[in-house]
């Protein structure tokens, strides 16, 4: 559904990928392993939408439209809680010095949350 989004198909993705995310955390609070669902496919997503900040050609050749440029904001804070769960966490890096990153709709301070360990079971 969001390649349908043609030129905006890749911040779509981004924008996908941080409930997804941020509820894979709540789960893992639980004792649930969201990350694991489905061969880890979280993974791929991740990886893909990490890849495309700084090469979107395939999401445009998906799309089959040239994407926006997007810069990692507030929608990127799933870096954050992700990489501390990654396979590869040097992957994400980049997107990681490019914060903090802070969204209102998820709680706020992102960067803060994830660093305090908000999800972590105690």
């Amino acid at each position: 559904m969001e390649m349908a989004r043609a030129g905006r198909a890749f911040h779509y993705h981004n924008y996908a990928l941080h409930p997804l995310v941020l509820m894979a955390e709540m789960a893992r609070s639980a004792g649930a392993d969201w990350y694991g669902y489905r061969d880890r496919r979280i993974d791929r997503l991740a990886d893909r939408v990490a890849t495309g900040y700084g090469d979107p050609s395939w999401f445009a050749q998906q799309a089959k439209a040239p994407q926006e440029a997007g810069k990692p904001s507030g929608d990127t804070g799933w870096v954050e809680f992700y990489r501390l769960r990654a396979p590869r966490p040097e992957r994400f890096e980049v997107l990681h010095a490019a914060g903090p990153y802070f969204d209102a709709r998820s709680g706020g301070d992102l960067t803060q949350m994830a660093r305090l360990g908000l999800f972590d079971p105690k």
